[in-house]
Order: structure tokens, then sequence, then C-alpha cells
């Protein structure tokens, strides 16, 4: 199956396991595709039990042939994967840790002296931030971006893009900064970064907290199991179809008292 995303946003893949199916032959692991801009989940795959999500990815990739950019969180930023999206035609964009020691090295050194060398940044195609108050907390989002690639490693992942994205948040109480590194497969501006990594984040509300936790049992001893799920799945994606299609739809023109 073919899925072209250009309209849909970004396609964010993500694993978790269904709340409640620990009992029996195991917890259920799924791993997730969902189109942010359509608030739509492409397919889910059950993750076998003596595998994981590094063999589970690239068969849910196969299967659906997505086109667009994909973003993956660090445990499946493997090349094995990175090979798998590019032979589809698509884009990636890998968040990088330790568990890839040399390339998460070389991107946070290369990105240091960045930081050095040019001490003030200006809005455009390579820096941006935004900022929002939020339930009584301060945010401010930053987010590099660097295209020459410089790092041999980076260029073994067919990377054309090295990205920092940085969360300055404060309260009344105290204040937190987290940063996070990224490489990706496509040319990108800091702000197509920054709206890519909101939109895979965003994914735990409308996917894990609502399509994950689904269980079953009983008295006889039946294992829990991802039906449940399905069904959360499959019933919010109509209501949010009806919504959509009345919002964009069935609204009143201007000057319309309907």
């Amino acid at each position: 199956m073919l899925i072209d995303t250009p309209s849909a946003g970004v396609v964010a893949i993500d694993g978790k396991t269904v709340r409640g199916s620990s009992g029996h032959k195991g917890a259920i692991h799924m791993v997730n595709t969902w189109a942010s801009g359509a608030g739509i989940s492409l397919g889910r795959y059950k993750v076998d039990a003596k595998s994981n999500e590094i063999t589970a990815v690239p068969e849910l990739l196969n299967m659906l042939a997505i086109r667009g950019v994909l973003t993956l969180d660090a445990m499946v930023c493997q090349k094995c994967i990175a090979k798998t999206i590019r032979k589809n035609e698509a884009d990636y964009l890998l968040a990088v840790k330790s568990n890839q020691r040399t390339l998460h090295e070389d991107v946070l050194e290369h990105f240091d002296r960045s930081w050095q060398v040019n001490l003030d940044d200006a809005p455009g195609d390579n820096f941006c931030a935004q900022q929002r108050k939020k339930h009584g907390r301060l945010e401010l989002r930053q987010c590099w971006v660097m295209h020459d690639m410089e790092l041999p490693v980076a260029s073994g992942w067919q990377a054309k893009t090295i990205t920092a994205v940085q969360l300055d948040r404060t309260t009344a109480q105290k204040g937190t900064s987290l940063i996070w590194y990224f490489i990706g497969s496509k040319e990108l501006t800091a702000d197509e970064v920054l709206q890519a990594k909101q939109q895979h984040w965003r994914v735990e509300n409308p996917l894990h907290r609502v399509f994950g936790y689904g269980q079953v049992g009983s008295a006889r001893g039946l294992a829990p199991c991802d039906y449940p799920a399905r069904i959360n799945r499959s019933a919010i994606e109509v209501l949010a179809s009806v919504n959509r299609a009345i919002a964009s739809d069935h609204l009143p023109e201007h000057g319309d008292r309907g």
C-alpha cells in the first residue's frame, strides 16, 4: 500500500506497550504510524515476542511504503532502518542518542564548536526560536540546523541535515533545560525541523493515551489482547474525520446566519 503524505503532514513512528497486557504470554508491544496532519493512524505492527522494534519497523515500512518525512525515536536510530526509508523514497528525521555513540559524539562536538564561534543567533533557515506560555509555565524552543556534511559518520547515513533542538522551561518554582540531536536525509530548515518534532511529540496524546490502553481479560484466564485498542483507534479516527468534514465543508459562509 503506497501512502504519499504531503498533505498528511509528518508521519511519526513510535512504539508502546499495551497497558495491562503483561500477563499470560507476555506484554503486547505495538509499533504505530501516525499521520500528524491528517490525524489518523496509517498502520500498526505487533512486535514479535522474540523480536524488537528494530526488526519490526522495517517490516511495517515495507508494508505501507510511506513517502514523506518520517520521524523516529533514538531506539530505532539504525542504519538498516534509514536505508529502508530511503529505499522507499521517503525521508527520515532520526533522534540521535548514546546508543549510536560515535554519531552522537560527532554531532554534539560539531554543534559545540559552532556555538563557540557563532554567539549570536539570527532567525533564518538555520535557526529559529518559538516561545509560548502554557499552564503556568514559559517554554522557549530553539532549533539549529547545519547542512555542511563535514561529519564522515553522518554522511554514512545519507544525512543531509544535522540539527539540535533545545527546550528551556520555566515555572514559578524552577527552570529546566533539555537538548536533543537529530539527523535528517532531507535538507530541512530550522522551522521545518521544529514543526516536525512538535508533531512527533504530539503523538503521545492522540495515539498512545487513547489507542494504546486496551485490554481484555476474564476469569477463564484469557490473555490480554489488543483488539479493544484497535476498536478505540478506529472509533476515534471516524469521529476525527467527521469533525474535520464538519469544520471544512459545513461551516456557514461569512455573513450566513444559518
